[in-house]
């Protein structure tokens, strides 16, 4: 089987061809910039849950106690860590594009569970979903990534999404200090209002 001489590097032989500017970078800027999305959502989903707590727990709201606020909170992260360990052998079988476009698929169907909850074990539902999907992205989106980029920019392309990730986390917490600034005086007046701390989950969808 014969190589043309600018496609392989092997040790001692050819080098590849520099990295020049030109629409395959432009296009792998895009394509890195929507699968990073899974990073963001890593670190938005793990901690939007921050700003909610002190209202699931109210009466007029899912009236969870200490062990249900408990499970509502683990639940992900347990999801995650099993995503984290089967996501990457899936992907194996099924493709990195494929999986990814099935991560996206299960981040929507987890929020609108996680939206709709009216009960802890529909919550936790969510919640796991949600985790899978986190656990699976953050090992196939970086392996996705470098398997995509050229040698001389692998490392910083495969890095932006561990910047993707705390950046999920910062947006969360923008949003829970939205929420309760603008709306708190409502929260503490309880009421139908109270239900608007729900509305910082929909995010979650946008890598969907």
């Amino acid at each position: 089987m014969s190589h043309s001489p600018t496609a392989t590097a092997p040790a001692g032989g050819t080098k590849l061809p520099p990295l020049t500017p030109g629409p395959y970078r432009a296009r792998l800027t895009v394509v890195a910039l929507i699968a990073t999305l899974g990073g963001l959502l890593f670190g938005y989903d793990t901690s939007v849950i921050n700003g909610a707590q002190s209202f699931m727990v109210r009466p007029d709201q899912l009236n969870l106690t200490d062990f249900g606020l408990g499970i509502a909170v683990s639940s992900l992260l347990f999801a995650s860590a099993v995503g984290a360990l089967t996501g990457g052998r899936i992907s194996d079988r099924i493709g990195r594009k494929t999986a990814i476009t099935f991560m996206a698929s299960m981040f929507i169907v987890g929020v609108v569970i996680v939206v709709t909850a009216v009960n802890l074990p529909m919550l936790a539902f969510g919640r796991v979903i949600l985790g899978l999907a986190v656990g699976s992205a953050s090992v196939v989106v970086p392996v996705y990534l470098a398997e995509l980029a050229p040698y001389e920019i692998r490392g910083s392309l495969a890095g932006r999404n561990e910047m993707m990730i705390v950046t999920g986390q910062l947006l969360a917490i923008i949003m829970n200090a939205i929420i309760g600034n603008v709306w708190g005086s409502e929260y503490r007046g309880c009421g139908a209002p109270c239900s608007r701390w729900r509305p910082s989950r929909p995010f979650s969808c946008c890598w969907g």
